[in-house]
Protein backbone atom coordinates (compact mmCIF):
# COMPACT_ATOMS: atom_id res chain seq x y z
CA UNK A 1 0.00 0.00 0.00
CA UNK A 2 1.46 3.06 -1.02
CA UNK A 3 0.44 6.85 -1.20
CA UNK A 4 2.76 9.61 -3.03
CA UNK A 5 3.91 12.62 -1.52
CA UNK A 6 1.66 16.37 -2.13
CA UNK A 7 2.83 19.32 -1.98
CA UNK A 8 1.74 22.45 -2.20
CA UNK A 9 3.39 26.14 -2.71
CA UNK A 10 3.75 29.83 -2.32
CA UNK A 11 4.31 32.39 -4.70
CA UNK A 12 6.06 35.38 -4.37
CA UNK A 13 3.43 37.75 -5.57
CA UNK A 14 5.96 40.27 -6.63
CA UNK A 15 7.50 38.00 -9.65
CA UNK A 16 4.39 36.36 -10.54
CA UNK A 17 2.74 38.85 -12.74
CA UNK A 18 -0.78 36.58 -12.93
CA UNK A 19 -1.25 36.31 -9.27
CA UNK A 20 -2.85 39.00 -7.16
CA UNK A 21 -0.39 41.44 -5.44
CA UNK A 22 -1.75 41.56 -2.32
CA UNK A 23 -0.15 44.98 -1.09
CA UNK A 24 -1.80 45.33 2.29
CA UNK A 25 -0.90 44.28 5.49
CA UNK A 26 -1.59 44.51 8.91
CA UNK A 27 1.37 46.29 10.44
CA UNK A 28 3.17 45.52 13.05
CA UNK A 29 2.56 47.13 16.74
CA UNK A 30 5.41 47.38 19.00
CA UNK A 31 5.35 48.58 23.19
CA UNK A 32 7.54 48.46 25.66
CA UNK A 33 9.62 45.84 27.07
CA UNK A 34 7.71 46.71 30.46
CA UNK A 35 4.27 48.11 31.35
CA UNK A 36 3.80 48.02 35.09
CA UNK A 37 0.13 49.69 34.76
CA UNK A 38 -1.34 51.92 37.00
CA UNK A 39 -3.15 50.72 40.51
CA UNK A 40 -6.06 50.38 39.21
CA UNK A 41 -5.17 47.79 35.98
CA UNK A 42 -3.40 45.98 38.79
CA UNK A 43 -6.94 45.46 40.55
CA UNK A 44 -8.43 44.72 37.33
CA UNK A 45 -5.21 42.04 36.49
CA UNK A 46 -6.64 40.42 40.23
CA UNK A 47 -9.85 40.35 39.08
CA UNK A 48 -8.81 38.38 36.03
CA UNK A 49 -7.50 36.14 38.15
CA UNK A 50 -10.56 35.43 40.15
CA UNK A 51 -12.49 35.13 36.95
CA UNK A 52 -10.30 32.58 35.46
CA UNK A 53 -9.99 30.46 38.92
CA UNK A 54 -13.88 30.83 39.30
CA UNK A 55 -13.33 28.59 35.58
CA UNK A 56 -15.00 30.85 33.33
CA UNK A 57 -12.50 30.57 30.85
CA UNK A 58 -10.40 26.84 30.21
CA UNK A 59 -7.72 25.63 28.04
CA UNK A 60 -5.97 22.57 27.77
CA UNK A 61 -2.25 21.82 27.69
CA UNK A 62 -0.65 21.18 23.66
CA UNK A 63 -0.18 17.57 22.84
CA UNK A 64 0.99 18.03 18.78
CA UNK A 65 5.07 18.27 18.92
CA UNK A 66 7.30 19.28 15.50
CA UNK A 67 10.31 17.28 15.00
CA UNK A 68 12.69 19.51 12.50
CA UNK A 69 15.24 17.05 10.86
CA UNK A 70 17.89 19.63 8.87
CA UNK A 71 20.04 16.94 7.54
CA UNK A 72 18.30 17.30 3.60
CA UNK A 73 19.16 21.00 3.91
CA UNK A 74 22.27 20.45 1.81
CA UNK A 75 22.82 23.96 0.75
CA UNK A 76 23.36 25.25 4.02
CA UNK A 77 20.10 27.60 4.12
CA UNK A 78 19.30 27.18 8.13
CA UNK A 79 23.25 27.30 8.74
CA UNK A 80 22.38 30.72 9.11
CA UNK A 81 21.36 30.31 13.23
CA UNK A 82 18.40 33.62 12.73
CA UNK A 83 16.75 31.45 10.04
CA UNK A 84 16.88 28.65 12.15
CA UNK A 85 15.47 30.29 15.45
CA UNK A 86 12.77 31.69 13.15
CA UNK A 87 11.48 28.43 11.50
CA UNK A 88 11.56 27.41 15.41
CA UNK A 89 9.61 29.66 16.29
CA UNK A 90 7.02 29.00 13.80
CA UNK A 91 6.27 25.58 14.57
CA UNK A 92 4.74 27.07 17.69
CA UNK A 93 1.78 27.94 16.04
CA UNK A 94 0.58 24.09 15.66
CA UNK A 95 1.60 22.74 19.03
CA UNK A 96 -1.48 23.69 20.43
CA UNK A 97 -3.01 21.18 19.15
CA UNK A 98 -4.30 18.39 21.00
CA UNK A 99 -4.77 15.35 18.64
CA UNK A 100 -2.82 12.26 20.17
CA UNK A 101 -1.01 11.06 17.43
CA UNK A 102 0.23 6.87 17.44
CA UNK A 103 4.07 6.39 17.57
CA UNK A 104 5.13 5.08 14.27
CA UNK A 105 7.29 2.52 15.65
CA UNK A 106 8.76 -0.36 13.33
CA UNK A 107 10.45 -3.58 14.58
CA UNK A 108 9.77 -7.37 14.13
CA UNK A 109 7.67 -7.70 11.17
CA UNK A 110 6.25 -3.67 11.25
CA UNK A 111 8.48 -1.85 8.74
CA UNK A 112 7.57 0.77 6.39
CA UNK A 113 8.89 3.66 4.22
CA UNK A 114 8.85 7.31 4.20
CA UNK A 115 8.97 9.12 0.86
CA UNK A 116 9.28 12.69 0.28
CA UNK A 117 11.63 15.27 -1.70
CA UNK A 118 14.79 16.22 -0.65
CA UNK A 119 14.28 19.89 0.45
CA UNK A 120 17.89 20.66 -0.20
CA UNK A 121 17.94 18.89 -3.84
CA UNK A 122 14.74 18.49 -5.13
CA UNK A 123 15.11 14.51 -5.71
CA UNK A 124 12.77 11.85 -3.93
CA UNK A 125 14.10 10.10 -1.23
CA UNK A 126 13.50 7.37 0.93
CA UNK A 127 13.85 6.77 4.58
CA UNK A 128 13.51 2.75 5.67
CA UNK A 129 12.05 2.49 9.15
CA UNK A 130 11.68 6.04 10.19
CA UNK A 131 10.68 6.49 13.92
CA UNK A 132 8.00 8.88 15.09
CA UNK A 133 7.40 9.49 18.31
CA UNK A 134 3.67 9.82 19.91
CA UNK A 135 2.14 13.28 19.30
CA UNK A 136 5.00 14.14 16.67
CA UNK A 137 5.35 15.20 13.14
CA UNK A 138 8.62 14.51 11.52
CA UNK A 139 9.24 17.36 9.14
CA UNK A 140 12.06 17.42 6.72
CA UNK A 141 13.50 21.39 5.56
CA UNK A 142 16.15 23.32 3.46
CA UNK A 143 16.56 25.50 1.07
CA UNK A 144 16.83 25.01 -2.71
CA UNK A 145 16.35 27.34 -5.91
CA UNK A 146 12.52 26.65 -6.80
CA UNK A 147 10.88 27.28 -10.01
CA UNK A 148 8.19 30.32 -11.14
CA UNK A 149 8.65 32.76 -8.49
CA UNK A 150 7.71 30.19 -5.95
CA UNK A 151 9.51 31.04 -2.30
CA UNK A 152 8.04 28.06 -0.68
CA UNK A 153 6.95 24.11 -1.07
CA UNK A 154 5.65 21.90 1.45
CA UNK A 155 3.13 19.20 2.36
CA UNK A 156 2.49 15.57 3.84
CA UNK A 157 5.27 12.72 3.00
CA UNK A 158 4.14 9.71 1.19
CA UNK A 159 4.55 6.31 2.39
CA UNK A 160 4.48 2.66 1.84
CA UNK A 161 3.65 -0.36 4.15
CA UNK A 162 2.28 -3.42 4.78
CA UNK A 163 -0.09 -5.33 6.82
CA UNK A 164 -2.04 -3.91 10.07
CA UNK A 165 0.93 -1.68 10.38
CA UNK A 166 -0.03 0.46 7.53
CA UNK A 167 -3.19 1.64 9.19
CA UNK A 168 -0.63 3.31 11.81
CA UNK A 169 1.63 5.11 9.51
CA UNK A 170 -2.06 5.93 7.15
CA UNK A 171 -4.21 7.34 10.13
CA UNK A 172 -2.04 7.72 13.40
CA UNK A 173 -5.40 6.71 15.75
CA UNK A 174 -7.14 9.34 14.08
CA UNK A 175 -9.79 7.35 12.32
CA UNK A 176 -10.82 7.59 8.14
CA UNK A 177 -8.15 10.07 6.84
CA UNK A 178 -8.55 8.23 3.17
CA UNK A 179 -11.44 8.77 0.61
CA UNK A 180 -14.84 10.48 0.89
CA UNK A 181 -15.61 9.52 4.14
CA UNK A 182 -12.25 11.44 5.53
CA UNK A 183 -12.64 13.24 8.44
CA UNK A 184 -9.58 13.49 10.11
CA UNK A 185 -6.23 13.52 9.19
CA UNK A 186 -2.97 12.00 10.87
CA UNK A 187 0.45 12.33 8.94
CA UNK A 188 4.04 11.28 9.74
CA UNK A 189 5.41 14.73 8.61
CA UNK A 190 7.04 16.16 5.33
CA UNK A 191 9.29 18.31 3.87
CA UNK A 192 9.43 22.18 3.79
CA UNK A 193 11.49 23.65 0.93
CA UNK A 194 12.28 27.36 0.80
CA UNK A 195 13.66 29.19 -2.26
CA UNK A 196 17.27 30.70 -2.49
CA UNK A 197 17.52 32.45 -5.84
CA UNK A 198 14.82 34.98 -6.96
CA UNK A 199 13.74 35.23 -10.32
CA UNK A 200 16.49 37.77 -11.83
CA UNK A 201 18.71 34.97 -10.39
CA UNK A 202 20.28 36.47 -7.57
CA UNK A 203 20.34 35.22 -4.15
CA UNK A 204 16.57 35.43 -2.69
CA UNK A 205 16.40 38.36 -0.40
CA UNK A 206 14.97 36.78 3.47
CA UNK A 207 14.03 38.63 6.58
CA UNK A 208 14.46 36.04 9.70
CA UNK A 209 13.53 38.02 12.51
CA UNK A 210 10.06 37.69 14.15
CA UNK A 211 10.43 40.83 15.76
CA UNK A 212 9.92 43.05 12.93
CA UNK A 213 8.73 43.82 10.02
CA UNK A 214 10.38 42.52 6.80
CA UNK A 215 12.01 45.04 4.57
CA UNK A 216 10.72 46.23 0.85
CA UNK A 217 11.58 43.14 -1.64
CA UNK A 218 11.96 40.79 1.45
CA UNK A 219 10.29 37.58 1.85
CA UNK A 220 9.44 36.79 5.65
CA UNK A 221 10.45 33.42 6.89
CA UNK A 222 8.30 33.20 9.58
CA UNK A 223 4.89 33.90 6.93
CA UNK A 224 6.16 31.62 4.53
CA UNK A 225 6.76 28.66 7.40
CA UNK A 226 3.35 29.36 8.59
CA UNK A 227 1.91 28.84 5.69
CA UNK A 228 4.03 25.76 4.16
CA UNK A 229 3.27 23.86 7.76
CA UNK A 230 -0.68 24.67 7.19
CA UNK A 231 -0.27 22.68 4.29
CA UNK A 232 1.83 19.78 5.74
CA UNK A 233 -1.03 20.04 8.17
CA UNK A 234 -3.48 19.33 5.53
CA UNK A 235 -4.70 22.28 4.55
CA UNK A 236 -5.53 22.07 0.71
CA UNK A 237 -3.94 18.73 0.25
CA UNK A 238 -5.98 16.37 2.74
CA UNK A 239 -8.90 13.98 1.99
CA UNK A 240 -10.67 15.92 4.83
CA UNK A 241 -10.30 18.97 3.82
CA UNK A 242 -11.24 18.00 0.26
CA UNK A 243 -14.60 16.70 1.46
CA UNK A 244 -15.54 19.87 2.72
CA UNK A 245 -15.06 21.83 -1.04
CA UNK A 246 -18.41 22.22 -2.47
CA UNK A 247 -19.45 24.04 -6.10
CA UNK A 248 -21.08 27.28 -5.63
CA UNK A 249 -23.96 28.83 -7.88
CA UNK A 250 -21.17 29.53 -10.32
CA UNK A 251 -19.24 26.92 -11.70
CA UNK A 252 -16.22 28.37 -11.72
CA UNK A 253 -16.39 29.34 -7.72
CA UNK A 254 -15.79 26.85 -4.96
CA UNK A 255 -16.40 27.27 -1.27
CA UNK A 256 -14.96 25.46 1.84
CA UNK A 257 -17.88 24.33 3.65
CA UNK A 258 -16.43 23.46 7.41
CA UNK A 259 -18.92 24.31 10.13
CA UNK A 260 -15.66 25.91 12.36
CA UNK A 261 -15.61 28.45 9.31
CA UNK A 262 -19.08 28.97 9.10
CA UNK A 263 -19.23 29.98 11.92
CA UNK A 264 -16.42 32.23 12.33
CA UNK A 265 -17.10 34.04 9.36
CA UNK A 266 -21.07 34.19 10.14
CA UNK A 267 -21.55 33.70 6.39
CA UNK A 268 -24.45 35.12 4.56
CA UNK A 269 -27.13 31.45 4.61
CA UNK A 270 -27.38 31.82 0.71
CA UNK A 271 -23.66 31.80 0.60
CA UNK A 272 -22.12 28.49 0.79
CA UNK A 273 -19.32 29.20 2.66
CA UNK A 274 -15.69 30.73 2.04
CA UNK A 275 -13.78 30.78 -1.35
CA UNK A 276 -11.32 28.67 -2.07
CA UNK A 277 -8.92 29.14 -4.96
CA UNK A 278 -10.18 26.66 -8.33
CA UNK A 279 -6.70 25.83 -10.55
CA UNK A 280 -7.56 23.72 -13.29
CA UNK A 281 -4.66 21.30 -14.27
CA UNK A 282 -3.96 18.07 -16.35
CA UNK A 283 -8.18 17.48 -16.04
CA UNK A 284 -7.70 17.57 -12.35
CA UNK A 285 -9.03 20.37 -10.39
CA UNK A 286 -6.97 21.82 -6.99
CA UNK A 287 -8.59 23.71 -4.06
CA UNK A 288 -5.49 24.13 -2.22
CA UNK A 289 -5.71 28.00 -1.21
CA UNK A 290 -8.33 30.41 -0.02
CA UNK A 291 -9.69 32.64 -3.16
CA UNK A 292 -7.17 35.54 -3.75
CA UNK A 293 -7.85 38.13 -1.09
CA UNK A 294 -9.27 36.27 1.65
CA UNK A 295 -9.44 38.05 4.65
CA UNK A 296 -9.74 36.78 8.25
CA UNK A 297 -12.90 37.14 10.76
CA UNK A 298 -13.35 38.46 13.90
CA UNK A 299 -11.04 41.71 12.78
CA UNK A 300 -13.00 45.01 12.55
CA UNK A 301 -10.22 45.40 10.38
CA UNK A 302 -9.79 41.88 8.72
CA UNK A 303 -6.11 41.30 7.83
CA UNK A 304 -5.29 39.02 5.11
CA UNK A 305 -5.64 35.30 5.58
CA UNK A 306 -2.14 33.34 5.87
CA UNK A 307 -3.56 30.45 3.25
CA UNK A 308 -3.75 32.48 0.45
CA UNK A 309 -2.09 31.90 -2.96
CA UNK A 310 0.36 34.48 -3.01
CA UNK A 311 2.80 37.22 -0.60
CA UNK A 312 3.89 40.16 -1.54
CA UNK A 313 7.52 40.93 -0.78
CA UNK A 314 8.14 43.31 2.35
CA UNK A 315 4.70 41.76 4.29
CA UNK A 316 4.02 39.43 7.00
CA UNK A 317 1.08 37.50 7.10
CA UNK A 318 0.81 34.89 10.09
CA UNK A 319 -1.92 32.46 10.25
CA UNK A 320 -5.29 33.69 11.30
CA UNK A 321 -8.57 32.60 12.95
CA UNK A 322 -10.06 31.74 9.38
CA UNK A 323 -6.75 29.51 8.67
CA UNK A 324 -6.84 27.49 12.22
CA UNK A 325 -10.89 27.23 11.59
CA UNK A 326 -10.13 25.43 8.27
CA UNK A 327 -7.38 22.98 9.98
CA UNK A 328 -10.53 22.34 12.51
CA UNK A 329 -12.67 21.03 10.17
CA UNK A 330 -9.77 19.26 8.41
CA UNK A 331 -9.94 17.24 11.56
CA UNK A 332 -7.05 18.82 13.91
CA UNK A 333 -7.91 19.48 17.73
CA UNK A 334 -7.66 23.14 17.71
CA UNK A 335 -7.77 25.33 21.16
CA UNK A 336 -10.80 27.91 21.26
CA UNK A 337 -7.87 30.83 21.61
CA UNK A 338 -6.89 30.16 18.57
CA UNK A 339 -10.43 30.98 16.34
CA UNK A 340 -11.59 34.04 18.08
CA UNK A 341 -9.68 37.50 17.93
CA UNK A 342 -5.97 36.54 18.90
CA UNK A 343 -4.56 38.45 21.88
CA UNK A 344 -7.62 39.21 23.83
CA UNK A 345 -7.16 37.62 26.80
CA UNK A 346 -9.75 39.60 28.65
CA UNK A 347 -12.42 38.96 26.06
CA UNK A 348 -13.59 42.54 25.60
CA UNK A 349 -13.06 42.35 22.00
CA UNK A 350 -9.69 44.35 21.65
CA UNK A 351 -6.67 43.95 22.27
CA UNK A 352 -4.98 46.56 24.06
CA UNK A 353 -2.47 47.10 27.70
CA UNK A 354 -4.42 45.53 29.48
CA UNK A 355 -3.88 42.35 27.58
CA UNK A 356 -0.34 42.90 27.49
CA UNK A 357 -0.25 43.75 31.28
CA UNK A 358 -1.79 40.43 31.66
CA UNK A 359 0.37 38.12 29.92
CA UNK A 360 3.30 39.93 31.37
CA UNK A 361 2.47 39.53 34.66
CA UNK A 362 2.03 35.94 34.52
CA UNK A 363 4.82 34.53 32.24
CA UNK A 364 6.42 31.25 33.21
CA UNK A 365 3.00 29.98 34.22
CA UNK A 366 2.92 26.55 33.16
CA UNK A 367 0.03 24.96 35.38
CA UNK A 368 -3.75 26.08 35.52
CA UNK A 369 -3.28 28.42 33.07
CA UNK A 370 -5.93 30.30 30.74
CA UNK A 371 -6.93 32.70 28.46
CA UNK A 372 -7.62 35.01 30.74
CA UNK A 373 -4.88 34.31 32.21
CA UNK A 374 -1.89 34.83 29.40
CA UNK A 375 -2.22 31.92 27.38
CA UNK A 376 -2.91 33.38 24.39
CA UNK A 377 -2.62 29.77 22.13
CA UNK A 378 -3.58 27.78 24.62
CA UNK A 379 -0.82 25.72 24.63
CA UNK A 380 -1.03 25.51 28.48
CA UNK A 381 1.66 27.60 29.08
CA UNK A 382 2.59 31.14 29.59
CA UNK A 383 5.49 32.40 27.27
CA UNK A 384 7.15 34.64 24.80
CA UNK A 385 4.82 33.11 21.95
CA UNK A 386 1.57 34.36 23.96
CA UNK A 387 3.75 37.44 23.89
CA UNK A 388 4.29 37.81 20.25
CA UNK A 389 0.52 37.31 19.70
CA UNK A 390 -0.36 39.72 21.90
CA UNK A 391 1.83 42.02 20.76
CA UNK A 392 1.66 41.47 16.95
CA UNK A 393 -2.34 42.64 17.31
CA UNK A 394 -2.02 45.43 19.67
CA UNK A 395 -5.01 48.21 18.48
CA UNK A 396 -7.06 45.18 16.69
CA UNK A 397 -10.81 45.46 17.48
CA UNK A 398 -13.29 42.41 16.63
CA UNK A 399 -16.00 43.32 14.66
CA UNK A 400 -18.23 40.41 16.54
CA UNK A 401 -17.80 37.94 18.58
CA UNK A 402 -17.21 34.42 17.41
CA UNK A 403 -18.98 31.71 17.65
CA UNK A 404 -16.22 29.29 16.33
CA UNK A 405 -14.21 30.10 19.50
CA UNK A 406 -16.86 29.95 22.12
CA UNK A 407 -16.09 27.39 24.97
CA UNK A 408 -18.90 25.39 27.33
CA UNK A 409 -18.81 27.34 30.58
CA UNK A 410 -19.12 24.93 34.19
CA UNK A 411 -22.07 25.31 36.27
CA UNK A 412 -20.43 27.72 39.43
CA UNK A 413 -22.69 27.28 42.51
CA UNK A 414 -25.21 30.21 43.78
CA UNK A 415 -22.79 31.31 45.93
CA UNK A 416 -20.14 31.64 43.58
CA UNK A 417 -22.29 33.08 40.83
CA UNK A 418 -23.57 36.28 43.04
CA UNK A 419 -19.75 36.83 43.51
CA UNK A 420 -18.77 36.18 39.92
CA UNK A 421 -21.71 38.39 38.94
CA UNK A 422 -20.25 41.42 41.64
CA UNK A 423 -17.04 40.85 39.92
CA UNK A 424 -17.52 41.41 36.32
CA UNK A 425 -20.00 44.47 37.61
CA UNK A 426 -16.99 45.93 39.13
CA UNK A 427 -15.02 44.85 36.12
CA UNK A 428 -17.08 46.80 33.82
CA UNK A 429 -17.02 49.77 35.86
CA UNK A 430 -13.08 49.68 36.08
CA UNK A 431 -12.87 49.37 31.84
CA UNK A 432 -14.06 52.45 32.03
CA UNK A 433 -11.83 53.85 34.49
CA UNK A 434 -9.27 52.19 32.82
CA UNK A 435 -9.41 53.67 28.97
CA UNK A 436 -7.23 56.68 29.95
CA UNK A 437 -4.59 54.54 30.79
CA UNK A 438 -4.07 52.47 27.86
CA UNK A 439 -1.36 51.95 25.78
CA UNK A 440 -1.88 54.46 22.83
CA UNK A 441 0.39 52.09 19.80
CA UNK A 442 0.45 54.01 16.72
CA UNK A 443 -0.97 52.94 13.36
Amino acid sequence: MARNPAVARLIDSASCADTDNRGTHRPFRSVPAVWRGTASQRVYSALWLFLALAGLLVSTAGAVAIQLDYSYDTEGFFANQAAKDTLEFAVQAFEPFTDQLLAIQPGGSNHWTAFFTAPGSGESVQEADLQVPGNTLVVFVGGRDLEGGQVGLGGPGGWSASGNFAATVRDRGQGETRGTAAMDFGPWGGALAFDTIAPNGTARAWHFDVNTEPSFGQADLLSVAMHELGHMFGFGISDSYGNQIVDGPDLNDSYFIGQTVKDLALTDPKVPGVAVDEIHFQNTVFHDHWVSGTTSPPYLNPPPAAMGPTLALGSRVPLTPLDYAALKDTGWEVPGALLGLPGDLDGDRDVDGEDFLGWQHRIGMTSGVSLVLGDANGDGNVDHYDGWIVRNNLGAKALVASRAAQVPVPEPTTAGLCLTLGCLFNCLKLQRMLKLGEILVPR
